[in-house]
């Protein structure tokens, strides 16, 4: 083992910033938390090169002491807290008084202050946590941090930064959450010489929504506010109909923090499993306030994460919240639907007792459902005999077009010696040569094709899987080419959060190439005017969100592996659904396109595109052999 040493001043702020300065990031959020605890209400925000060159805060919170500006850039030096059993019911957003010691460590920091009890203000400057100057100026009251070449002096950890747009989208992320969970503060934040965000600060969650997200999220929420016990439950959440592919806008703050609550977020989704398609994931917006000594914030360096004392009170004062929330908007849109006719909506579950916080929850007190009542009901099946006479059926032409039912109509259609193929159709048990005839007969389910040759079999055919992969072979025959778009009537708009939305902008010739052309609509959103020329209109809002989601987690593979995905999700969603209706024409042309691409056998995922029957195992099942 080596000597031990003490590490000098200089070397232990270093490696405590680590601790607490990640990125800059974490910067903002430190100081945007000690102006929010300095009861500030207007705060500006400005950045430049993702505020790794400049970061600048300005408040007109109380200010500090001018005999205590030196004494706040010690470790361990803060206002909020003062003995042990503070650290019990912690009110303040900071309390360790560790981020100015560890912000000034690692960047060149100027400090420009005014105590309101004071006349005059205070500028101190430090590089690298090494006093510069300190000297009196004047200032309004407040306080305005500087930060400047963040990690100048340890190019160890600057070589782990991301891009400048990266750092930035993350400040970005970090002021929307920290704006929503202070709506009586008004925000200005500034990215590179442009305004950003502007938040209003009237104390009204939703005109702070309203700025951060904008009008087309806004009016996808519905109300939520309930109690259970000690846990308030209020804010916002999406609308069944308005659910997303991914669960970046769902936020949720603890005593007005912005936190990341698993049990939060698994409640949230239970309330609303059998309400939204699976896959897909609820917004949104949601205060949950406990009393102070009920949870324990002191867990995480970053302070993202909180522990409870009853976390299963929080788990079911957010689910009872969620479905009392949905409750009443499926009671207002029966209402609405149903021309002003008053219909009763008896509730789907049962509300719990009033149990308080740290209270043990009787084992009863979940949803109940009473089956007692319930009648499951089934068509009335009448077959056409009988023990005593069996009829013998009509003679039926079931190549009749006449004679066969709306889904599986369509006309006789005999492909003889069309083209010159090798291979028609083919799977384990069956061939076909360039002579063989195909007979179309028709559709079943409104999933399957069925087809007959001459040598004896019948052919099922997967509709969805074979278009599927049509199309997917199409769009991999264009691949130095841009995909083919269509142009909309009515261009779409899509709120996205702003990492996604600066993705979204910075990769607008990415999506051009995908066939979708988007334009730069503000304030997180982008308008959708063009869009590959087989996709179906109504998924276009999760699909452009879901190719932002996989620009953001495959930047680095992007090239090689985009493309791919692409084309699969594409054909996937542009193919003939099953269970669709499809008329004779397609159901033609699809067989066509088959008998002209010969190696088709599989779909995109790897299922079967068909399969066959022969007549000898139909002849089996009646016992004909």
């Amino acid at each position: 083992m080596n000597r031990i040493n003490i590490l000098d001043k200089h070397v232990s702020e270093l490696i405590a910033a680590g601790e607490v300065v990640e990125r800059p990031a974490s910067i903002v959020k430190e100081l945007l938390e000690n102006s929010i605890d300095a009861g500030a209400n207007k705060i500006s925000i400005e950045i430049k090169r993702g505020g790794i060159k400049y970061i600048k805060i300005s408040d007109n919170g109380s200010g500090i002491y001018s005999k205590d500006v030196k004494k706040a850039f010690l470790r361990h030096a803060t206002s909020k807290v003062k003995a042990q059993q503070d650290l019990d019911s912690i009110k303040t957003l900071g309390f360790r008084g560790e981020a100015l010691s560890s912000i000034c460590s690692v960047s060149k920091l100027e400090l420009i202050t005014r105590h309101v009890d004071e006349d005059i203000g205070t500028k101190y400057v430090l590089y690298g946590g090494e006093e510069e100057s300190f000297e009196e100026c004047g200032c309004p009251k407040g306080t305005t941090f500087i930060v400047r070449d963040v990690f100048f002096n340890t190019p160890a950890r600057m070589k782990f930064l991301k891009t400048d747009v990266s750092e930035g989208n993350a400040i970005c992320a970090l002021i929307d959450n920290i704006a929503i969970s202070h709506p009586e503060i008004s925000f200005k934040f500034i990215r590179d010489g442009r305004e950003i965000l502007s938040t209003p600060g009237d104390s009204k969650l939703s005109s702070c929504i309203y700025s951060v997200f904008g009008k087309n999220f806004f009016e996808e929420l519905m109300s939520i506010d309930y109690k259970l016990g000690n846990v308030k439950i209020s804010g916002y959440v999406s609308k069944p109909s308005c659910s997303r592919p991914s669960r970046n806008m769902q936020h949720f703050f603890i005593n007005s923090r912005y936190v990341k609550i698993k049990a939060a977020t698994v409640s949230l989704e239970e309330a609303f499993k059998g309400c939204i398609t699976v896959g897909k994931y609820p917004s949104c917006v949601m205060y949950i306030d406990v009393p102070y000594n009920f949870v324990d914030v002191n867990v995480h360096p970053s302070k993202t994460e909180v522990r409870f004392v009853n976390e299963k009170s929080v788990f079911d004062a957010v689910y009872y919240g969620v479905k009392s929330s949905i409750n009443k908007n499926d009671r207002r849109e029966i209402n609405i639907s149903g021309n002003n006719v008053s219909v009763e909506h008896k509730k789907s579950f049962s509300e719990p007792k009033q149990v308080k916080i740290g209270e043990n929850i009787p084992k009863n007190n979940f949803m109940e459902v009473n089956f007692s009542n319930l009648k499951l009901e089934s068509p009335e099946i009448k077959f056409n005999c009988d023990s005593k006479e069996i009829k013998e059926p009509k003679n039926i032409d079931f190549t009749s077009r006449s004679a066969l039912k709306k889904d599986i109509e369509i006309s006789e259609h005999v492909y003889k010696e069309k083209r010159p193929v090798k291979d028609i159709i083919q799977t384990e048990n069956i061939s076909f040569n360039k002579t063989s005839n195909l007979k179309v007969l028709g559709e079943i389910f409104r999933c399957y094709i069925v087809v007959q040759n001459d040598c004896e079999n019948i052919i099922l055919i997967d509709k969805h899987a074979a278009h599927e992969r049509i199309i997917f072979e199409k769009l991999k025959s264009s691949k130095d080419k841009n995909v083919e778009s269509q142009i909309l009537l009515d261009p779409i708009i899509v709120t996205l959060n702003k990492v996604e939305y600066s993705c979204a902008i910075e990769n607008l010739q990415t999506f051009k190439k995908s066939g979708y052309d988007l334009e730069d609509f503000g304030s997180g959103n982008v308008l959708v005017r063009s869009i590959p020329m087989y996709t179906d209109i109504s998924g276009t809002k999760d699909f452009v969100i879901e190719i932002v989601n996989y620009i953001l987690k495959n930047k680095k593979d992007l090239s090689t592996s985009y493309l791919d995905w692409l084309y699969h999700n594409i054909a996937c969603r542009s193919a003939i659904k099953g269970g669709s209706i499809s008329s004779n024409e397609e159901i033609l042309d699809l067989v066509d396109k088959l008998i002209d691409n010969p190696d088709i056998r599989y779909c995109p995922h790897g299922r079967p595109v068909y399969f066959s029957v022969s007549k000898r195992d139909i002849d089996k099942k009646f016992s004909r052999t």
